[in-house]
């Protein structure tokens, strides 16, 4: 065999290698095997990264049919934290996009044990029987290397079996959410006000986060001026105006509670730039008076 033969054959062996060291990183779905119409379900959307460290996800999560309807998400048990797009879905199709802050990795437990971290668990309500399978339709996960190179992964599909009622006796399959609706709102963890300059192209920000462990965050809705603007996201972008105003912003969980948050916003005329304004004011008047005299002096 030529040398250029070995080479070439190494090559190939060194990149079959790496593909299925990479081809291993896999997304899946956790979701209970058979739910009944009317339950509230939830379903997390697991990485294996192998031991690469990863800091973003954008997913694509396609339904067979509509018999179940996303009604939020449970934060506190999601690693994502900055949402660029919250879970939301459009038709048969629920997508998010969100970032994990210092990034994170899986590790291998044993021989063959591994572990499985939870991007996001969506929450899912029942509403017509028959069988749905949930596809990772497109998905795209970036690594925490500072470049931004994708992780190549595998994609593993989930179904669910949705009857009318369940046989007395049988037991509802894990994860359901508690029979026992929730009573309790949910808990804004933080709610920050990120002001900027006037001359800066950046407007100001407010940022917010809400928990519910009881059950999980359906939206948020944000009430300026009396005006109600609905599923909006952290960070949410103001305007700037010439008087201070409130931002009150509103979380509800699946079941409806509501918490409330408040957001004074700083007016471009503050006391201390009302003072200036009017020393400025009063500069150019004088001005003016000492030309115009000048002016009629001269005359």
């Amino acid at each position: 065999m030529s040398m250029k033969k070995i080479i070439i054959s190494i090559g190939i062996c060194f990149f079959l290698f790496h593909a299925q060291t990479f081809a291993s990183a896999a997304l899946s779905l956790k979701t209970p095997n058979a739910i009944s119409v009317g339950k509230k379900i939830a379903v997390t959307v697991l990485l294996e990264t192998e031991g690469n460290s990863v800091n973003s996800a954008s997913v694509s999560l396609k339904l067979s049919n509509q018999n179940i309807k996303l009604v939020g998400y449970q934060e506190y048990q999601s690693l994502i934290k900055f949402w660029i797009q919250q879970p939301k879905q459009e038709g048969n199709t629920v997508t998010f996009i969100g970032g994990i802050p210092g990034g994170v990795a899986t590790v291998t437990e044993g021989t063959n044990v591994k572990t499985q971290i939870p991007l996001v668990v969506l929450l899912f309500e029942a509403i017509d029987d028959g069988s749905t399978t949930l596809t990772i339709e497109d998905s795209t996960i970036l690594q925490n290397d500072g470049l931004g190179t994708a992780l190549l992964h595998e994609r593993k599909s989930a179904q669910i079996a949705i009857v009318k009622s369940f046989i007395q006796g049988q037991d509802s399959m894990d994860p359901l959410l508690p029979e026992t609706p929730d009573e309790n709102p949910p808990i804004f963890e933080d709610v920050t006000y990120v002001p900027s300059s006037i001359l800066s192209k950046t407007p100001p920000l407010v940022s917010f986060t809400a928990v519910d462990q009881e059950s999980g965050i359906a939206r948020y809705e944000a009430v300026i001026g009396g005006k109600i603007t609905e599923n909006v996201q952290s960070p949410l972008s103001l305007s700037r105006k010439f008087f201070s105003y409130t931002v009150v912003l509103n979380a509800y969980d699946i079941y409806g509670n509501k918490q409330v948050a408040t957001v004074s916003v700083p007016g471009v005329i503050t006391g201390g730039s009302v003072t200036l304004f009017f020393f400025i004011i009063l500069i150019i008047i004088g001005s003016v008076r000492i030309v115009m005299k000048r002016k009629y002096e001269k005359k």
